[in-house]
């Protein structure tokens, strides 16, 4: 489930998301959320203490995944934000960004709506981060998003002290050996799939997802086209404003960089490009060494993410760097 954990999907979506969540709920894969799904999906909520809405929020994805997760019960609302961020709950924006989003952002940081991500926008952005216990890097990421709508979030700053994190980390260190390790992601079943301005759907929102800077709503429109054309043009390909097999593999490589290394374990003693690729991730000398400096940093960032900290790197620490990484671009 791990590709699917930022995820949102709910009736009338349709791809592997979909797939994903009716193997755990019980009812026949065929990628289509419909009323049975639906149905299953609200079954699986309730006896899970989940708010009964029949949408497989994060929250919902994290019960499906055996992780810690709250129990929000008829009483939150928290996996059915009512507010005008709704749309925007999945999407990351950062300086440079334009569109809709931006201007939801700006509302709530308090300067000007003109739908430009730039110098002031960030600014202000970190002041906001500043004031809710957040990592103050000017992106609003998803978990942004949640304070800025008044949901349930993580105090992300960096001035949590080690001890805390090492508490955080003993508590919740059973969740590590349930935690599974992915090295097929959601990009690899739409390969063959070619997507265009009109179409609708789960394999949309992946690609707004992937893209950053559009709503997440599954439509295929201008501000997606521009996107694509803008990758598209980054990273020296045709430039067409279609989604194809050479822009999957693109993506896909953007979002999940050390997928390659995912089935490769380091340890202290351990030497090569992996160990160089850990420490330039965690800001380290790239010596290519995996020495002392090396495990007390991959123990730091396990603590960081809940791990236990055992100082080696495997596929859920691999994936873990990979989420840190993400959340710095």
């Amino acid at each position: 489930l791990e590709p699917y954990m930022d995820t949102k999907i709910r009736k009338g979506d349709r791809g592997a998301a979909v797939k994903a969540a009716q193997k755990v709920v019980g009812v026949t894969a065929d990628g289509i959320f419909g009323s049975g799904t639906e149905r299953a999906v609200k079954a699986y909520q309730k006896r899970k203490d989940l708010l009964t809405n029949g949408i497989v929020s994060p929250n919902v994805w994290r019960a499906m995944a055996g992780e810690k997760y709250t129990k929000t019960g008829l009483t939150a609302a928290a996996d059915e934000p009512s507010n005008s961020l709704e749309p925007y709950m999945d999407t990351k924006i950062r300086k440079g960004d334009r569109g809709a989003a931006v201007k939801a952002a700006q509302k709530v940081v308090g300067v000007t709506a003109d739908g430009i991500f730039g110098s002031g926008t960030e600014a202000a952005v970190k002041a906001y981060q500043k004031k809710k216990d957040l990592l103050t890097n000017g992106i609003v990421s998803p978990n942004v998003w949640r304070a800025m709508a008044g949901e349930k979030y993580t105090r992300t700053a960096l001035t949590v002290s080690r001890s805390t994190r090492t508490a955080s980390a003993t508590t919740s260190s059973t969740a590590t050996s349930a935690a599974t390790v992915v090295t097929r992601t959601e990009f690899a079943d739409l390969r063959s799939t070619v997507l265009a301005q009109g179409a609708r759907g789960a394999e949309v929102k992946v690609l707004q997802r992937a893209l950053g800077g559009v709503a997440v709503d599954g439509v295929y429109g201008s501000s997606t086209v521009k996107a694509v054309r803008s990758f598209q043009e980054a990273k020296g390909l045709r430039v067409t404003g279609i989604a194809d097999e050479k822009l999957w593999i693109d993506l896909e490589r953007q979002t999940y960089p050390f997928l390659r290394y995912r089935t490769q374990v380091l340890k202290p003693g351990s030497t090569g490009q992996a160990v160089r690729v850990v420490q330039q991730a965690l800001g380290l000398e790239a010596d290519g060494v995996y020495g002392t400096s090396t495990k007390d940093a991959v123990k730091s960032l396990q603590g960081r993410h809940h791990l236990t900290r055992t100082g080696y790197v495997g596929g859920v620490t691999w994936q873990a760097l990979e989420r840190e990484v993400r959340g710095q671009r």
